[in-house]
């Protein structure tokens, strides 16, 4: 397992915290140039292998947590000595032994997973903005 990412009671005095978010589905120029190139399988690896490096957090939601495109991010992500979490529904799938933290929505409810991923979302950008806001 990854070391855990530094968190604000362990960054330094006066420091910013820095957050570059990346969605790597909503480019459709790299979708495109990487399934042509590499195949839809590595559509995401493609932007894990240039973008992630040990201090960052890889980010996976797969409802069924077998989707092979997202669990060959995850396992990049791995190599890249990134930080793994993954939200799935309640078998964790594929994922479930490759990452960090597992959050896997009780349900086998398609519906019902992507809702609770959605609010989960919510609730962690939430939690991050006060975080920062107190620093």
């Amino acid at each position: 397992m990854a070391e855990a990412p530094p968190t604000p009671s362990t960054w330094p005095p006066n420091s910013w915290f820095v957050c570059a978010p990346n969605a790597p589905a909503t480019n459709s120029s790299i979708l495109t140039a990487a399934g042509n190139d590499y195949g839809f399988e590595r559509i995401f690896s493609r932007q894990v292998e240039s973008l992630v490096g040990p201090q960052d957090i890889v980010v996976a939601l797969s409802t069924s947590g077998t989707s092979p495109n997202i669990v060959k991010a995850i396992e990049t992500g791995r190599t890249r000595g990134a930080f793994l979490v993954a939200l799935t529904g309640e078998t964790g799938g594929s994922l479930a032994g490759r990452v960090d933290i597992l959050l896997d929505v009780p349900s086998r409810d398609p519906q019902r997973i992507q809702e609770a991923h959605i609010t989960i979302g919510h609730i962690v950008c939430s939690l991050i903005e006060h975080l920062v806001a107190a620093n």
